[in-house]
């Protein structure tokens, strides 16, 4: 009879050890599922974020602060052309160039802006000492 007893507490044990190991994987797949579930929102936002870095008229607005109404101005076209052009139709080689031009030539300028603070300043010691 002790060791039906005996033979009848390991068997428990060893029934509740399982459950606790049960639960614990449970645990961890619940845990992995939504890991996995982040990593995959987490790429969909990046996709999306490279798919707008990669629209040439979306970046060059974003670069240069101006609107797609105000990029249409600069560049001489429709002003109805930018927003065309940045939800689906394939801009011409020729825009592409051109809007590549116009943020070359805004760094440009802030380069330059740059260079005349750094020469102010560098006059502005000379008249001091």
């Amino acid at each position: 009879m002790a060791d039906e007893i005996e033979k009848t507490m390991l068997d428990t044990l060893e029934k509740e050890a399982n459950i606790g190991k049960i639960k614990a994987d449970l645990e961890e797949a619940k845990a992995n599922r939504a890991y996995n579930s982040y990593k995959k929102r987490q790429k969909q936002e990046q996709d999306l974020q490279e798919a707008m870095d990669d629209n040439i008229v979306k970046r060059v607005c974003k670069e240069l602060g101006i609107t797609q109404r105000e990029l249409a101005e600069r560049m001489g076209v429709h002003q109805n052309m930018p927003a065309k052009w940045s939800s689906g139709d394939e801009p011409s080689q020729m825009a592409i160039n051109f809007m590549e031009l116009l943020i070359n030539h805004e760094k440009t300028k802030r380069q330059l802006d740059k260079f005349k603070q750094g020469f102010a300043l560098i006059d502005e010691a000379k008249q001091g000492g």
